[in-house]
């Protein structure tokens, strides 16, 4: 990183004069941001791999395919969703 730009850095007031840690520019924003960062606090991009892989990760369902199933059986949602028991439950209790 270039003198110039962490001069810029300091005088937007990123960094302090007297910190010595890495800089470099964010990929997706292009703002300068610490290099051991896992996410831009800018654009708040994820740019760690394993971070970003376990983020997609956790949602592995369709909140619209929830709702129609949902809508066509009742507790249908929730079993797509993987709460087979709190789906069941609803469903029995529909029935009644």
């Amino acid at each position: 990183m270039s003198t110039n730009s962490i001069l810029q850095a300091e005088v937007r007031g990123e960094i302090k004069a007297n910190d010595q840690k890495e800089l470099k520019r964010c990929p997706f924003c292009a703002e300068v941001i610490l290099t051991e960062a896992k996410k831009c606090k800018y654009c708040q991009e994820i740019l760690d791999p394993e971070l970003k892989t376990s983020a997609v990760s956790r949602l592995k369902w369709s909140p619209a395919t929830a709702a129609a199933l949902s809508l066509l059986v009742p507790g249908g949602g929730q079993i797509y969703r993987g709460k087979f028991i709190s789906g069941c439950l609803w469903a029995f209790f529909v029935a009644i």
